[in-house]
């Protein structure tokens, strides 16, 4: 296969890339922004907001240097940037789950909100947007909204690079899944997989910037432990993207299946000899701890198909704090591995 048909993913250590302006910076030219986001074009940015908590804050969300950086490129273009993200949580509450709350909680626990206006952005709740509903059964009555289903607009999903109890991995793909404007999305986790690569095939993003100062391994998204990993990934395919992280932190692409299922749908390729990776991809190879699906998160995951598990157990805090103590009770004591 000629290197013209190959996709192309970047990989830098900021470190040693004269920090992380420098370095988004290098990435966004490499992959021409500025051929792309033509002059007042619409821009959406995805947000990673997983984490409400000040402990894991670090190393579950969007890493907000990276974000600024991302921003000063692109405001001298365009000022119509939105950054984007959904509710966890049904009205002013927060979830129990992930302990996140409203899309509005979220941008200021994470300091979203200061940022969007040092820059003169705006916030965006999409859980308040117009919505398309999915006409494929696995939707049921879920939609996406209408706003970044145009096609005049670019997109851009800023992930962390970490594991995923659930899916093994979570980056550039899963990302999106977040984009679903329903609080109550954990009732499509039957279909997870298969919805997130529709997800993104609708959505159609336009590129990839993915790490930050930490990423996360062990029982991620939101739980797992911090790693140091100063690694910026740059690419215009999110399967690609992802599987280019997911070899770099010592995992298998094919193993996750959403990314497995995205490979020849258009949005990059699992195999990596189909990938032509540029930068220090090798010098900064590691292994994550990989994220262990323990019969209690299994449960959790089976139970969460019915609404009223959902909106009784994993929606209400206080429930929900005494049955992950007494998981994790167990955790220690090795009851449950």
């Amino acid at each position: 296969m000629g290197e013209k048909n190959k996709d192309y993913v970047y990989v830098y250590n900021f470190e040693k890339n004269g920090g992380v302006g420098e370095t988004v910076k290098l990435l966004m030219d490499k992959l021409g922004w500025e051929e792309l986001i033509t002059k007042d074009c619409p821009v959406y940015i995805k947000l990673n907001l997983s984490s409400a908590s000040k402990k894991t804050i670090p190393f579950a969300n969007t890493d907000p240097e990276v974000l600024e950086a991302l921003l000063k490129l692109i405001t001298s273009r365009t000022k119509r940037v939105y950054l984007i993200e959904s509710d966890l949580a049904r009205g002013d509450k927060f979830s129990g789950l992930y302990g996140g709350g409203r899309a509005e909680d979220m941008f200021k626990i994470n300091g979203a909100d200061k940022i969007a206006k040092k820059f003169g952005v705006k916030l965006m709740n999409l859980s308040k947007q117009e919505q398309i509903y999915g006409t494929d059964p696995l939707w049921e009555d879920f939609g996406l909204p209408k706003c970044l289903l145009e096609e005049d607009k670019v997109f851009i999903t800023l992930p962390l690079i970490k594991t995923h109890a659930l899916t093994t991995f979570t980056g550039a793909l899963k990302n999106q899944w977040g984009c679903v404007p329903r609080w109550d999305r954990i009732l499509l986790h039957k279909h997870l997989d298969k919805l997130i690569v529709q997800i993104n095939k609708m959505i159609k993003p336009d590129l990839v910037i993915m790490g930050g100062h930490h990423g996360m391994g062990g029982r991620g998204p939101t739980n797992g432990r911090p790693v140091d990993f100063p690694v910026l990934i740059g690419s215009r395919k999110t399967a690609s993207a992802d599987a280019v992280a997911m070899a770099l932190i010592g995992l298998n692409p094919k193993s996750a299946r959403h990314v497995k299922l995205s490979d020849s749908t258009g949005l990059g390729s699992t195999d990596l000899k189909k990938i032509k990776i540029v930068g220090e991809f090798e010098e900064n190879k590691t292994k994550f701890e990989p994220a262990t699906l323990d019969w209690a998160l299994r449960l959790t995951n089976d139970l969460s198909r019915y609404r009223f598990f959902v909106y009784r157990f994993l929606q209400n805090q206080k429930v929900f704090a005494v049955g992950k103590w007494v998981v994790n009770v167990l955790r220690r004591v090795g009851i449950v591995r």
